[in-house]
């Protein structure tokens, strides 16, 4: 039983934060003015987009808010690293940003009053860490876990994709808990 509960937490974690990448023509799309609202938009007090060789970073600052059909974010502050070291980009890696070339997105950082809602499924921690190079999630400063089969709790959790597997660690006197419906009555001669 805990086995596939953990298998369903993992796979439903991972598929609620891999949810947060937006593909390359959807932040282009986020970029255009006319949005609509088939794309992923994000929205912040400010935005400061840095452009290196073969980094760009997108900065966003202040009530955070990230919204697509399915999927709901908040933070406090949140980080785009995207990769730009293709042959193409950095013969221009100047003018990238400029022409629209984001680059493909390595990590992405979520901060500060982080709450994550996809359909019924919510998660709040102090701090997100996506590596979409790995697909391992961070999940730091107390995260928690819920829907309708449950609560997950802990110090920090660690998702890897790849393996199918969550790791749920101790810290600061907070140990790992699960906290399961009501379970049915299993003898059937006990009113109740």
């Amino acid at each position: 039983m805990k086995l596939n509960f953990l298998t369903i937490i993992t796979f439903i974690l991972i598929t609620m934060c891999s949810s947060i990448f937006a593909t390359d023509s959807e932040l282009n799309e986020v970029a255009n003015e006319n949005v609509s609202n088939k794309g992923t938009s994000i929205t912040s007090d400010q935005l400061e987009m840095q452009s290196l060789e073969n980094v760009h970073t997108f900065t966003f600052k202040g009530n955070v808010v990230v919204d697509s059909d399915q999927l709901h974010v908040t933070s406090d502050e949140l980080l785009i690293f995207s990769n730009n070291n293709n042959k193409e980009a950095s013969d221009a890696s100047d003018e990238s940003l400029a022409h629209g070339k984001i680059g493909k997105i390595e990590r992405v950082i979520a901060s500060g009053n982080v709450f994550i809602k996809e359909d019924t499924r919510t998660l709040k921690a102090g701090q997100a860490t996506i590596n979409t190079l790995t697909g391992e999630i961070i999940l730091e400063n107390n995260p928690v876990y819920e829907d309708s089969d449950g609560i997950v709790t802990g110090y920090r959790m660690i998702l890897r994709k790849g393996e199918k597997k969550a790791y749920v660690e101790p810290g600061n006197g907070e140990r790992p808990k699960i906290v399961l419906p009501k379970l049915k009555n299993l003898n059937p001669t006990i009113d109740g």
